[in-house]
């Protein structure tokens, strides 16, 4: 993420600086590929318009205690547009962050499905921003009443996934 993009947003330059004050103060940081994501407007903004789900931003205000791992926290970032499924940064002390899905897990409803339930979807927020831009934009494209050749960017990105065998006609 080395361009910014759009406007510095002082709301969530805010909301991460107080995120960041609490978890410092139980020895974990945001990681900054996080912050500078979310202290400029035109990235958030990106992965709200583009998604095929109604996913949008949500920073959580305050850090979440893991429910698997005692003195592990979880910062939303993203909802889906009924809060079925949330992506969280999981951080622990000494230790990258990464990011994880869940059912809501600060809310009652979250505790009434799945509690406890959370799956890791990425290694690092980086890879699951540009993985979830990336996977839209080549939903988009493919939905498309004229979409012509997908551009190479995105069919580099799709060549890493293993093809599917064909079906075996004598099953």
């Amino acid at each position: 993420m080395a361009r910014r993009s759009g406007q510095r947003h002082a709301g969530n330059i805010d909301l991460l600086t107080r995120l960041g004050t609490s978890l410092n103060a139980v020895g974990v940081t945001l990681p900054e590929d996080f912050v500078e994501f979310y202290s400029w407007d035109g990235w958030a903004d990106e992965l709200d318009r583009g998604s095929v789900t109604g996913c949008w931003t949500s920073l959580g205000p305050l850090p979440t205690f893991s429910p698997v791992e005692p003195g592990a926290f979880l910062v939303r970032f993203l909802s889906d547009q009924q809060d079925c499924v949330v992506w969280y940064l999981y951080l622990r002390q000494g230790e990258p962050a990464c990011v994880v899905h869940a059912f809501d897990l600060e809310s009652d409803y979250g505790h009434d499905q799945e509690s406890g339930v959370i799956y890791q979807c990425a290694s690092t927020f980086e890879e699951f921003a540009y993985r979830f831009w990336a996977e839209n934009r080549i939903w988009h494209h493919l939905h498309d009443s004229n979409p012509g050749e997908l551009p190479p960017r995105f069919a580099s990105y799709l060549a890493h996934y293993p093809q599917p065998s064909a079906p075996n006609p004598a099953l």
